[in-house]
């Protein structure tokens, strides 16, 4: 009888010792699970993240990769490979690299290249490179050289080089160089230089020169010197064209020539 019960009490004992086995098991596994869910926190030195998501402020410097999601304060610069998505905000920079897609605030700097995707406002300012597409919206600046791909809105301001294709809206001012090509609509300004080409719609005002090129309709007010070309199409009346009422063309460098 004695051991019955003996061997009784020991299977509830092996029972009760496999439940809290399971149950510290899951325990760790769900920690585990939290810690690698949980969003980490970098303030300084140079740290790498692979997926998950971090914020990054102070003086802190990351390194993020496959993924992962990462918001940048103060001082803190975050180099972005792979699928990642960063939001800079305060005087943060953000090198953004592959397909990294990239919300920049504030006084942030983006540095963008091979087909990055950045959607820029307040007075934050882009340096665009290859194949990169931007949205800019309030003060936002931005540089770009290559086949970039740039929408400017509010008060945007745009320098553009190379194969640069920029849509103007709203109260923004394009600068185009060398090949780019500007299509203006609302109330934007271009400033047309070298072999640069634009075409330009609504109310918006073009300033052409040297041999840049301008397709305008009713409406638009070209202001042209040097050899700069411009055809005015689907309007029967006069254009509003003055002809070299400008100063001497400016130069890439910002200088007048003489």
């Amino acid at each position: 009888m004695r051991q019955i019960t003996f061997i009784k009490d020991r299977k509830r004992s092996l029972v009760i010792s496999a439940v809290v086995a399971i149950s510290v098991f899951s325990s760790l596994s769900m920690t585990q699970s939290l810690a690698k869910e949980k969003t980490q926190l970098f303030t300084s030195g140079r740290n790498e993240l692979h997926g998950g998501s971090a914020v990054v402020n102070q003086t802190g410097q990351l390194d993020a990769y496959e993924g992962a999601q990462v918001s940048a304060y103060d001082n803190a610069v975050v180099y972005a490979y792979d699928t990642c998505s960063v939001e800079a905000h305060g005087n943060s920079v953000v090198h953004a690299n592959a397909h990294v897609k990239v919300k920049a605030f504030d006084n942030s700097r983006v540095f963008a290249v091979n087909k990055a995707d950045v959607d820029a406002q307040g007075s934050a300012t882009v340096y665009a490179q290859d194949d990169v597409t931007v949205s800019a919206h309030g003060n936002v600046t931005v540089f770009a050289n290559g086949d970039v791909k740039i929408k400017a809105y509010d008060d945007a301001s745009v320098i553009a080089w190379g194969n640069t294709a920029v849509d103007a809206h709203g109260n923004s001012v394009t600068r185009s160089h060398t090949n780019s090509a500007v299509n203006a609509f609302d109330t934007s300004t271009v400033k047309a230089y070298e072999n640069s080409q634009v075409i330009a719609k609504d109310n918006a005002v073009i300033e052409a020169y040297e041999n840049s090129v301008v397709t305008a309709t009713k409406g638009v007010e070209v202001i042209r010197s040097g050899q700069a070309k411009v055809t005015f199409i689907n309007t029967q009346e006069t254009p509003d064209l003055k002809v070299d009422k400008l100063k001497e063309p400016i130069s890439t460098t910002g200088k007048t020539t003489k």
